[in-house]
């Protein structure tokens, strides 16, 4: 057994599954990247990727339609994809320990920050980060020919809203329920050419930028489709408006952050525990992005339902360190998106 892969993750004979077309990757030093804090990914020398994908009832499923989308779209993305490499039977993964494998060449490139960082990041920064995802969306317009999932936001975000459904304060559940209402009528009327190649999980912690800053790669792609372009702004604004750090006085914060302590303190929810939500960023960044006025209500109800979605997230990541802090921090930014009306 390596001692760098724990048998409780990871299977002594993992590895060994692509042992002849890639014999090197056993022998190789792994190292979990700092900004993996849920993912299970390791990194084999300066050479592989792999990663684990707990093992659902639709895991595979939806690893072979996410391997089908990006052999589809790869020509029109502006920038590398993970290519997965076959195992020893062929396959372009291996089940063991309960877990989807897949191993991959690692993309050169770098981080320039992990989700967990994102809210010290300046406005250049995040402005750069909303360009890129336009530029991402423009190369793959008009995709709603492919076989596409317009509705996973509804659906996924419905599974997870029944499962943390009571622990919800009842005007929050309301105001989620009618969210996804809105989605689902929003998605239903995207017309064909607004479609686009939706990342899922469009932050700095999933892009490789080279020396000069450019983006060269996309990581992560689990959650990637065809459908609505508010769906990457949404979860990207969610992110960028979410501030997790303790403590702030409010009487120290900014405007944006007077306005979210005021609008939790009205919907009844105690200050002081984590900073305020960034209530402004949601309007920079659909400014910055140039999405069209007729979306913004659209974005607004996608951003309550991936706030719903990480509250469910940080309610199940044990081995999350923080996991606490996380989850209350969540919660109060699910909870001043559902006052923003």
């Amino acid at each position: 057994m390596r001692p760098d892969l724990p048998s409780t993750e990871t299977p002594e004979d993992v590895l060994g599954r692509w042992a002849r077309g890639h014999p090197d990757a056993a022998n190789l030093p792994a190292r979990r990247p700092g900004h993996a804090a849920i993912a299970r990914v390791w990194m084999l020398g300066d050479s592989y990727v792999l990663r684990a994908r707990d093992l659902s009832a639709s895991t595979i499923v939806d690893f072979h339609r996410e391997t089908a989308l990006l052999a589809r779209v790869r020509s029109l993305l502006p920038c590398q994809v993970p290519a997965n490499l076959p195992a020893d039977d062929g396959q372009g993964f291996v089940v063991a320990d309960d877990a989807l494998w897949t191993l991959h060449r690692m993309l050169p490139g770098r981080i320039l920050r992990p989700w967990q960082d994102l809210h010290h990041a300046q406005e250049d920064e995040r402005r750069r980060l909303v360009r890129a995802m336009r530029g991402l969306h423009d190369a793959t317009a008009g995709l709603a020919g492919l076989p596409g999932d317009a509705d996973w936001l509804v659906v996924d975000a419905g599974r997870r809203y029944a499962e943390v459904r009571q622990t919800l304060p009842g005007g929050v559940r309301a105001r989620v329920e009618t969210a996804l209402q809105r989605h689902a009528g929003h998605v239903a009327a995207l017309a064909p050419a607004e479609a686009v190649f939706v990342h899922g999980d469009f932050h700095w912690g999933n892009l490789l930028l080279d020396p000069t800053d450019r983006v060269t790669g996309l990581l992560d792609l689990d959650w990637c489709r065809i459908g609505s372009p508010v769906e990457d702004l949404a979860y990207t604004a969610m992110m960028l408006a979410r501030d997790c750090d303790t403590l702030q006085p409010p009487e120290h914060a900014g405007a944006g952050e007077r306005i979210a302590q005021q609008s939790l303190a009205g919907a009844g929810v105690a200050s002081g525990r984590s900073n305020a939500p960034r209530l402004e960023e949601p309007e920079r960044v659909m400014s910055w992005y140039g999405l069209p006025q007729r979306h913004h209500r659209a974005l607004h109800e996608a951003m309550i339902l991936y706030a719903l979605f990480d509250v469910h997230l940080f309610t199940n990541a044990a081995g999350l360190a923080g996991r606490t802090r996380y989850l209350d921090c969540q919660l109060r930014l699910l909870e001043a998106f559902c006052t923003m009306d």
